[in-house]
């Protein structure tokens, strides 16, 4: 067996390129099925250890190699030293949210948000909207039921504060049958008291 001429192979640089080409391409390896069992490879120039080195460098402390689009091979402008918490939102399985033009992991917005993560992703899985899912504290009724008007959406709430109407008769009237659009149009009569 030749030894290596790098000088590097006690370094987490090497330890990093050597399991990236164990899960590639050994059928042995427990985490295989995953990696070149569905297709994932190393490009050519990082069969070389000093070219893998040349691109990527030390690892930074608390870092590992990380593809950025895990449906592609290891490659130059598709890995990085990326933190372990940073990975896990960059999976196959991750669910991504997109709230006000913006698109983040669910796990993210819930750091961001201050929300347990169990809570937004029962939301979710429940078919909630997204900004219901990472709404902090509870959801009353209220904010669950959506209402499209003139292809703007709003909560059935948002539509009778927005209209002047009383929340509780306009879903009265649609409880009991009447179509959207009328309920949300037809003023609500104010109920004379008996003397």
């Amino acid at each position: 067996m030749k030894k290596p001429r790098h000088g590097k192979s006690s370094s987490r640089a090497y330890t990093a390129w050597n399991n990236m080409k164990r899960r590639c391409f050994n059928p042995n390896h427990p985490s295989y099925e995953n990696y070149g069992g569905r297709g994932i490879t190393v490009c050519r120039r990082w069969l070389d250890f000093r070219n893998f080195y040349e691109d990527m460098g030390d690892p930074p402390a608390n870092v590992s190699l990380e593809r950025i689009d895990n449906n592609l091979g290891y490659f130059p402008t598709n890995c990085h030293w990326s933190t372990w918490p940073d990975q896990m939102r960059n999976r196959r399985d991750t669910i991504l949210l997109t709230v006000g033009g913006q698109t983040k992991p669910l796990g993210l917005w819930c750091e961001e948000k201050g929300i347990d993560y169990h809570v937004a992703f029962c939301r979710f899985q429940a078919g909630f909207t997204p900004e219901q899912v990472i709404c902090k504290g509870k959801l009353r009724r209220r904010d669950l039921e959506y209402i499209t008007r003139n292809n703007v959406t709003k909560t059935l709430h948002g539509w009778s504060v927005k209209l002047g109407l009383n929340y509780d008769a306009v879903r009265a009237r649609i409880a009991r049958g009447w179509p959207v659009e009328k309920a949300l149009t037809t003023p609500v009569r104010k109920l004379r008291r008996r003397n």
